[in-house]
């Protein structure tokens, strides 16, 4: 269970890495943050209140009912602490509808609020309605947001676009508010929510291109002329700005020899006798200059374009100490329906510049001092999606982090719980082992004591035999020839004698082979083979609790009554013994008594000893017998019943 458990875990960091991984591959290739910090257009910012619950919406007319398929609003920006910043005023609960002329209530496109954790963002929130047809857009905000700087509740955005596939269209419409917010014009103006302009410098990977801006002298009118190839209809026009330095603070102005007039005129004739203004270009305050201008005007159809700037940017100069005329800009973009239909077309100059830095192609290769010039509404899709991609990387990381630490737990379990296995076994081996040993010690003192009470026993009683044998054939001895007879008798018992030695060295004999079926009768039968001549009494009282032994042990316990006959015949000097089994408590009794000289101190026979330590019984020896005064009494005690019979 352990290890199916940690190979789920590992799929799941798989599988998040891997989600890492395509995350970071995308986030290389998308736009990212580069935040304007010159003069410019902010947006728009209601009414100030004490408290969140205010109602404030914004609404952009369109002119006329369109298909549209993307809302982008941008947040307006402060700064914030050590190199950062924050949406400032922006929302914390909001609706979007649109709807038609007509409609005063329109249809709910999307709703936010804290919990869907919009905040905290600096990118464009986009919300994808693709099939609507909308003549009006209307942002309504039921839970005002914060300013930075002083606390107050306001609604505060910086551009709100409606995307028709490429184009947006709400460029230059008209807006209305819930209220007309601050007083003052500055930067702050409801018209600056659809101008284009956007907190943002467009960085977008790609190869990097300087811009072209040129040094004219006084009272020259500069032009440049253009060739689309066919007739196009066209609608827009972006102007972007020079980015004069990558310093903090930059050297020069941010609007540095942007033009403050330009006209836009078109044709179908090359020699332009056809042409008209399609769009002019004026600015008369620094709030309508930013990194990029943008601009949307009536479809005009043309095959020749000619801008033409009579009014330049005047320079103050301080290597020249003097102030002069100049115009540059990093790109120019004609859009038809969103499409730059200038990209790769090199603009002819028309003028006489005094001072020229780089050439005119620059102004439509495509590409800025960042990288490359993208659609707005790719960029601002990109935009969004590096913040979503960017708010879900720490989750990701700390998914994985939390994996890792549950990995490592269940890795250190599976560790601590193998070491632990690992010990077990190693104390199961050895103590199979030990056991192994004992039993086969065990099974080796059961042979020898086997080989010296059963064999060496039936020996000694051959030899008894033998001398019997002998007695009686000297008895009938009667001359030099019978008396090879008990020549032949002695030898037998010196054979006898050998044998019985050689016999204790044997262990061919595996395990006792006596069934034992009736304990008394055999040990009757046995005192009657090997104690001819002897007075016995041999009693078993409780011969239940004898065929409760197991029969290795039962085989074990007859051949302790054995060798102590043996022991009796050899060494007793008696001629008479009694034997008796009986149980007590859980214990089985086995006493052997004789009427011989007894046993001295510690010479109790090894081999009666070896028995009793088989049988894992308590042993004890009475010599001289108390109620006779003579003799020797052993007494061997056994358990009926054993709890570790494997030991």
């Amino acid at each position: 269970m352990l290890a199916g458990g940690l190979c789920a875990k590992e799929e799941d960091i798989d599988a998040l890495l891997d989600r890492l991984k395509v995350m970071d591959r995308k986030l290389k290739g998308l736009a990212s943050f580069s935040l304007q910090t010159s003069v410019g257009p902010i947006g728009w910012r209601s009414q100030a209140h004490i408290d969140v619950d205010h109602t404030e919406w914004i609404r952009v007319d369109l002119g006329s009912e369109q298909d549209i398929d993307l809302i982008a609003v941008v947040p307006a920006l402060s700064r914030g602490s050590y190199n950062s910043y924050i949406a400032d005023g922006f929302p914390l609960s909001f609706q979007i509808f649109a709807g038609v002329e007509g409609d005063s209530e329109g249809k709910l496109i999307a709703s936010f609020d804290r919990k869907d954790m919009v905040l905290p963002r600096i990118a464009p929130l986009t919300i994808a309605c693709p099939g609507t047809r909308a003549s009006w857009v209307k942002v309504v905000a039921t839970e005002l947001g914060t300013l930075a700087w002083n606390g107050e509740k306001v609604l505060q955005l910086a551009e709100i676009m409606v995307f028709q596939d490429k184009e947006n269209l709400a460029l230059g419409c008209s807006v209305s508010t819930s209220s007309r917010g601050d007083l003052h014009a500055g930067a702050r103006q409801k018209a600056y929510l659809v101008d284009g302009s956007l907190p943002y410098l467009m960085n977008v990977p790609g190869n990097k291109s300087t811009a072209y801006f040129v040094r004219i002298m006084a009272g020259e009118v500069v032009n440049f002329t253009a060739d689309l190839g066919e007739v196009i209809p066209i609608n827009g026009l972006h102007l972007h700005g020079i980015d004069v330095s990558d310093t903090i603070p930059q050297a020069n102005r941010a609007n540095f020899a942007f033009p403050r007039r330009l006209v836009l005129e078109g044709a179908v004739q090359a020699d332009f006798s056809d042409a008209q203004v399609i769009y002019e270009y004026e600015q008369q305050t620094m709030y309508d200059v930013s990194s990029i201008v943008c601009r949307r005007f009536p479809k005009h159809a043309c095959r020749y374009l000619r801008i033409t700037v009579p009014k330049g940017d005047l320079v103050d100069t301080a290597e020249t100490g003097m102030i002069v005329n100049m115009i540059g800009f990093a790109e120019i973009e004609v859009l038809s329906e969103g499409g730059n239909v200038l990209a790769g077309i090199e603009l002819s100059p028309g003028f006489e510049a005094e001072q020229i830095h780089n050439l005119p192609l620059q102004m439509t290769d495509g590409f800025n001092a960042f990288g490359r010039i993208i659609n707005t509404r790719d960029w601002i899709e990109q935009l969004a999606l590096r913040h979503d991609l960017l708010t879900e990387r720490p989750r990701l990381m700390g998914r994985v982090d939390q994996l890792y630490a549950e990995q490592e737990q269940h890795y250190t379990l599976l560790k601590n719980f193998s070491f632990l296995i690992g010990g077990a076994l190693v104390i199961i081996i050895l103590l199979s082992h030990i056991i192994r040993l004992r039993q086969m010690n065990g099974l080796r003192q059961r042979l020898a004591a086997d080989l010296h009470d059963q064999v060496g026993a039936n020996l000694h009683a051959i030899g008894l035999l033998s001398d019997i044998a002998r007695e009686e054939a000297a008895l009938v001895a009667a001359d030099y020839e019978q008396s090879s007879l008990l020549d032949v008798v002695g030898e037998i018992r010196d054979t006898t004698e050998r044998t019985a030695a050689s016999v204790r060295h044997c262990s061919d004999t595996l395990e006792p082979h006596t069934p034992l079926s009736d304990f008394e009768e055999d040990m009757h039968r046995i005192a009657h083979r090997m104690m001819e001549g002897y007075d016995y009494n041999i009693t078993v009282d409780d011969k239940e609790q004898v065929a409760m032994l197991k029969p290795l042990r039962r085989a074990g316990l007859f051949l302790f009554y054995k060798e102590c006959l043996v022991n009796i015949s050899r060494h007793a000097k008696a001629d008479k013994f009694d034997a008796s089994i009986h149980a007590q408590r859980g214990k089985l009794i086995i006493s052997i008594t004789d009427n011989g000289r007894g046993l001295s101190p510690g010479s109790v026979p090894p081999s009666i000893k070896r028995r009793a330590k088989i049988l894992r019984g308590t042993l004890r020896i009475e010599s001289p017998v108390e109620d006779t005064g003579r003799g020797s009494r052993i007494t061997l005690v056994i358990a009926i019943r054993s709890w570790l019979p494997f030991f």
